[in-house]
């Protein structure tokens, strides 16, 4: 019996060893000020009260980066993960209502927030796509934030983010938690986005509106890195018979806007945003569907 009880009391010591290590671990992770990483240099970026432009950037934000997926159709927010293992982190109030950030954020701070992944008290965004939208155009963001100044306030507020054991668990043993670690900070963009219907244009888009962050660097799919262990293969994107072989550019667009694919069955408008992709222009289509027919025919990585 003293030995049974010396057993229990040694696993009893090692359980809680690493219940403290894995909260002192993922305590530095989650916490930590990533200001310094990142190099912002908003000075190209022109917020305006200007028609076209608020159009453009009504555009953007309701289509080609689906910002109320995450944000809801009022801006105002949503929780975003509601779980006791994961945690509860909401999807930020981007109004100028109580609890918003419309009327405290600079551009700077918008522009470390959208394009980095970098709230402004340093810490990583949990939900923001920055490894897509890191890629957004100076003349892009100005739209895009003239926009959101329009957005009438919502007074929502909620609680500080929270991550539950296993939250913490994945922070603790270095997962990709936080698009802020998966972003390119120094990669080069144009000033203006590509205009001309064609690959390059298609490139830009896939860029933006987060393909790659889903269907990996060659988009040809597999698992999604850092997503919910629960979603499906990301479908693969190139030329290949597992991929666009099997589409041409009409079926391609339904899928795009309805989430049906070819094989008759329905893409999870939760881990496919199509509802918001659904209002994609034609020549939109048409240069995604030319940009991806350009790479490179590769299996899906197993």
């Amino acid at each position: 019996m003293k030995l049974i009880g010396r057993i229990l009391s040694m696993l009893v010591g090692l359980v809680l060893a690493a219940v403290v290590a894995v909260w002192f671990l993922s305590e530095q992770r989650l916490g930590k000020d990533h200001t310094a990483d990142v190099s912002v240099d908003s000075s190209g970026i022109m917020v305006t009260s200007d028609s076209a432009s608020v159009a453009r950037g009504q555009y953007l934000a309701h289509s080609l980066l689906a910002c109320t997926e995450c944000h809801g159709s009022d801006f105002g927010g949503q929780m975003f993960v509601d779980s006791g293992a994961m945690g509860r982190i909401p999807a930020t109030n981007l109004t100028s209502g109580k609890g918003g950030l419309g009327s405290s954020y600079s551009v700077e701070d918008w522009d470390r927030a959208i394009r980095h992944g970098v709230g402004r008290d340093g810490r990583g965004l949990f939900v923001m796509p920055s490894e897509a939208y890191v890629y957004l155009t100076d003349g892009e963001m100005s739209d895009l934030l003239s926009y959101l100044q329009t957005v009438p306030p919502v007074d929502r507020e909620f609680a500080p983010r929270s991550f539950g054991p296993i939250g913490r668990m994945l922070a603790a043993t270095g997962q990709p938690l936080f698009p802020v670690d998966r972003t390119e900070h120094d990669t080069s963009r144009p000033n203006t986005a590509p205009v001309i219907p064609g690959v390059e244009r298609g490139k830009h888009l896939a860029k933006v509106s987060g393909c790659e962050a889903c269907h990996g660097a060659s988009l040809a799919g597999g698992k999604v890195a850092g997503a919910d262990p629960s979603w499906p293969p990301a479908g693969n994107l190139t030329p290949h018979a597992e991929g666009l072989a099997r589409y041409d550019l009409a079926s391609f667009s339904k899928a795009v806007r309805t989430g049906a694919k070819v094989d008759g069955t329905q893409i999870d408008a939760k881990v496919m945003p199509w509802q918001s992709y659904s209002g994609l222009r034609d020549e939109e289509l048409r240069s995604l569907w030319a940009y991806m027919n350009s790479l490179p025919a590769t299996e899906t990585p197993k």
